[in-house]
């Protein structure tokens, strides 16, 4: 399956793993999909994974996940 996330924090990237090693193709949008921090993922997630703009991971995916950053402020 190709799974489109929309968000590359810590949970897009987790969850993107998580369906990597289970055998699935995993594209991450991003705003800076370019970044070292997604060439480390992409090194480190076992099986196919890309990364893109939040538009290519839509496109991308069968099963698109939204996962956004949420902040809080006090």
């Amino acid at each position: 399956m190709k799974v489109g996330i929309l968000g590359s924090g810590d949970v897009g990237k987790t969850l993107g793993k998580g369906f990597a090693s289970h055998g699935h193709s995993v594209k991450l949008g991003s705003r800076t999909p370019d970044s070292e921090k997604l060439k480390v993922w992409r090194k480190e997630a076992q099986g196919e994974t890309s990364t893109g703009t939040f538009a290519e991971a839509t496109s991308y995916g069968e099963y698109p996940r939204l996962c956004p950053a949420w902040i809080s402020s006090r």
